[in-house]
């Protein structure tokens, strides 16, 4: 198993890809481009599923057995996923609020 500083700086770095596509979303629905923030929001769902399954290896190697020692790192990197994830679903809201107002 990876030491948990490489685990936790895996997680932060596939948060922030999806935390940055999702923002990139955002702006490209601001500016009528949704073909565009589509493309952006698949990639931020991309993003976070690979900090996910980095995410739950380690909660399959802690449920065999393997020890695993927490660091304050770590509980930095679950925080940028939380953010990552409540980023993305308010990008999904915002591009589909943005679609209606292009509509009127």
């Amino acid at each position: 198993m990876e030491d948990i500083q490489t685990i936790a700086f895996n997680i932060i770095l596939h948060a922030g890809e999806s935390k940055n596509y999702s923002f990139q979303a955002m702006q490209s629905a601001r500016n009528g481009r949704f073909l565009e923030a589509e493309e952006l929001l698949k990639m931020a769902s991309k993003e976070l599923n690979e900090a996910h399954q980095v995410q739950t290896d380690l909660l399959v190697n802690e449920a065999k057995g393997e020890k695993v020692n927490l660091s304050v790192i770590f509980v930095h990197a679950q925080d940028h996923l939380s953010m990552a994830i409540f980023a993305k679903d308010m990008a999904v809201e915002y591009v589909e609020g943005f679609k209606l107002m292009y509509k009127k």
